[in-house]
């Protein structure tokens, strides 16, 4: 049986709180922000898989049965419902919080966890969740967890490479497969294989001099306190060495409440189609069609998950708009 504990962290911590060496320790392996509804931004850091041999370190839960997400998202189920819970602190983050990234390539190996100690913080204060299983509650070894998570917090900041993000650029996708893609994707909506398409332009970038493992860990968390900085509005995730700013949420459930937020559409400001800068936008007809579509998609997908009364979405002509950075 899975068991969490959640307690609130005093960000004033002594040093007798820290019974092993700093050095020891792992720096990041997992990382998420969200934007903030108020205040400061809420922050999720654990450590990663692989960095430290030990039962303490090793992952509370991780699924390890290939990339069907129907699957594992059944496993997790299992789990969360079985899952005891202490939580001291009962705010957004706090109790049983895993981490997956799951490649769009199947054969990619996932990863999708729930570590065994993790550190988070939003605009109210910090707080420590420690998970474990056995065969019923065990209080001393959730102490002995949250002495080691509050050794990790000690060595976080010590750690980051100065030269970690030192990169060069490296090949990217030329103008002929790009226009390939598109014909592609041209030629899939008209046989009905698809509703829309989403085309990214990729660009590449390799370490300058050499590179490892640790450097590369080093990298993703420093990259991720840049996007951070950089995309406030934005959530910021490194999960497994998939580091990013989105701004969209596939899902976000608490307290039987599930909110969604997929871009619809996009303009550059200054377009002719959305007003000046504070002013409602003034979408052409061929966005706002796409704009409807997209909601009318969300809640499709999430109808068979939830009763169709308790359903709700933005008008097709006139949902939300955000005015964000660019995110490339």
């Amino acid at each position: 049986m899975l068991f969490v504990h959640t307690r609130a962290l005093d960000r004033d911590l002594s040093p007798e709180l820290f019974p092993m060496d700093a050095a020891a320790l792992p720096t990041n392996g997992f990382f998420f922000a969200s934007p903030p509804a108020q205040g400061a931004p809420l922050t999720l850091a654990a450590p990663g898989l692989g960095d430290i041999p030990g039962q303490d370190f090793a992952p509370a839960w991780h699924w390890e049965d290939g990339s069907d997400l129907d699957r594992a998202g059944a496993a997790w189920y299992l789990v969360g419902r079985h899952a005891q819970v202490f939580d001291a602190v009962q705010r957004r983050g706090t109790g049983p919080v895993a981490f997956a990234s799951f490649g769009f390539n199947s054969a990619a190996t996932p990863v999708f966890v729930l570590p065994s100690f993790l550190v988070g913080s939003d605009a109210q204060g910090a707080w420590i969740t420690v998970a474990y299983q056995a065969e019923s509650v065990d209080e001393p070894r959730a102490d002995r967890l949250y002495r080691t998570a509050l050794a990790w917090i000690k060595n976080f900041p010590h750690r980051q490479r100065q030269d970690a993000l030192q990169t060069q650029p490296s090949a990217v996708v030329g103008k002929t497969s790009y226009q390939e893609n598109v014909a592609a994707a041209v030629r899939a909506i008209r046989e009905g294989k698809a509703e829309k398409i989403v085309m990214a332009r990729p660009a590449r970038f390799e370490f300058a001099g050499e590179a490892g493992a640790e450097r590369a860990r080093a990298a993703g968390g420093a990259l991720a306190s840049r996007l951070r900085e950089r995309y406030p509005t934005c959530w910021i995730f490194n999960v497994g060495g998939l580091v990013g700013a989105t701004p969209e949420m596939l899902l976000d459930a608490a307290a039987g409440r599930a909110h969604s937020r997929v871009l619809a559409g996009t303009a550059t400001p200054g377009e002719d189609e959305i007003g000046s800068f504070g002013e409602e936008p003034r979408w052409r007809r061929s966005r706002r069609v796409r704009r409807g579509a997209v909601p009318a998609k969300t809640r499709e997908c999430a109808r068979p998950a939830a009763a169709s009364s308790s359903i709700s979405g933005v008008a097709p002509t006139s949902p939300p708009t955000l005015k964000i950075q660019q995110v490339g």
